[in-house]
């Protein structure tokens, strides 16, 4: 009785994940196409610029932090799929983990510190606005570090789990191909200088979209495939 119930939960979980990255996949690019970008470039209009896009920035930051958790959560179910088709997960996932973190301080970086410091600045003489320049291009220097070391991260995830899914068979050879595929693209695309703004990440998201929805197809199946 208990494996039974066992067996069921874990085909819950494998649908609910693969639920869950569908879901974001479709939401992180619509979330990314709504990203605030700043179009200004003396101190005081960049100021009143992104001041006056905070609300807006703050939500879409926090949205993308939640993909981030949320994705986290799927990939751990679909690191514990792998493990049972005798691959070996761990280290992509401790990968993950440390690109979700890296993910996590960019954009509270750009979405809220940022923002909070704008709004603030905005308040001041024309003079002490010119100190938020050289606040702001640390601010954007911190935010590309978190956001380059995360993709990375991501990417090596994919490549390793694409390498050991790549020799099996069907679907999850298939999530290999795409997983390498991805990865390969996001590490290339920064070698050669790609940087990660607005339109860069957005290439980043919907690679990895891509991976997921991916992911998100061989645990569906699997939940269908495993129900009594």
């Amino acid at each position: 009785m208990h494996e039974i119930d066992a067996s069921s939960n874990g085909t819950q979980t494998y649908k609910f994940a693969g639920i869950i990255l569908i879901v974001e996949a479709i939401f992180s690019v619509i979330t990314m196409l709504q990203h605030p970008e700043v179009t200004q470039s003396n101190a005081q209009s960049v100021i009143s610029e992104i001041a006056g896009q905070a609300n807006v920035a703050r939500g879409v930051h926090g949205l993308m932090m939640v993909f981030i958790v949320l994705n986290f959560y799927a990939l751990s179910s679909y690191a514990k799929l792998l493990k049972q088709r005798n691959c070996y997960p761990e280290l992509g996932l401790v990968f993950y983990l440390f690109g979700a973190i890296a993910m996590l301080l960019a954009p509270i970086i750009s979405g809220f510190v940022m923002t909070t410091l704008a709004e603030r600045y905005a308040e001041f003489s024309p003079d002490s606005q010119t100190v938020f320049t050289d606040l702001s291009r640390m601010l954007a220097a911190g935010n590309q570090a978190f956001a380059m070391a995360g993709s990375v991260a991501y990417a090596i995830t994919a490549v390793a789990w694409g390498l050991m899914q790549a020799r099996g068979k069907g679907i999850s050879r298939t999530v290999g191909i795409v997983g390498i595929v991805v990865g390969f693209l996001i590490i290339a695309g920064l070698l050669l200088g790609m940087r990660l703004d607005v339109h860069g990440m957005t290439a980043v998201v919907l690679g990895l979209s891509l991976w997921y929805c991916a992911i998100a197809f061989d645990l569906i199946r699997t939940s269908q495939a495993q129900k009594p």
